[in-house]
């Protein structure tokens, strides 16, 4: 079976990856970019890379990008900008993967606030493409996910803003620093985001 997995190059979706591949999946490894920051994609293309995964770089309207931002300066926080940027990215990986690969996955976890998709949303991204929509981190706790992680892979933790990523936050970032507002007024202030950086030996 082949699939598509929506990819950062952090510990969730490297999980993911890791458990496609122990399923005998043929995948490849996705990540979204709006052309804000292009060389943040890097990040996630080299720990693809290093753990021997495919990967491949989709690019996105950077209009998307720009409703998702306005829609977290609106609210005052980054959950529903990131959930339509996240949806956008789905619908756009459907449509654009679907046909040759029947199976889209993505790192979203049961205790993530965000990105997150609801139940109806997956029916009818199911309905509408004709594919299998694959979250197994769905049905795993924080807890898990770092025993799971921590025993499988080398992990870097950095405070989310100070290098860039291969998360959406980091676009999002840049577009709230050429529009000269805070990311502090959007975002936690010690949020966190991990890289993968290899296999435990």
């Amino acid at each position: 079976m082949k699939a598509i997995l929506l990819y950062s190059g952090g510990k969730d979706s490297t999980l993911v990856a890791h458990l496609l591949k122990m399923l005998g999946y043929d995948f490849k490894c996705v990540t979204a970019n709006f052309g804000v920051v292009p060389d943040c994609v890097n990040v996630a293309g080299d720990v693809a890379k290093t753990l021997g995964f495919e990967h491949e770089i989709m690019q996105m309207p950077r209009e998307i990008l720009e409703k998702g931002v306005e829609m977290c300066i609106t609210e005052g926080y980054g959950r529903p900008g990131i959930n339509y940027i996240h949806h956008e990215v789905l619908e756009a990986a459907c449509k654009k993967y679907g046909a040759e690969f029947p199976v889209i996955a993505d790192g979203g976890r049961r205790d993530d606030k965000t990105p997150k998709i609801k139940y109806p949303e997956i029916q009818s991204l199911e309905a509408r493409h004709k594919i299998q929509y694959f979250c197994p981190l769905n049905g795993f706790s924080y807890a898990t996910i770092k025993y799971l992680t921590d025993k499988l892979f080398e992990i870097k933790s950095i405070r989310a803003g100070e290098i860039p990523t291969s998360e959406y936050e980091t676009e999002i970032r840049e577009i709230l620093r050429i529009r000269k507002e805070d990311p502090s007024k959007i975002f936690p202030a010690h949020h966190t985001h991990t890289i993968v950086r290899g296999y435990k030996k």
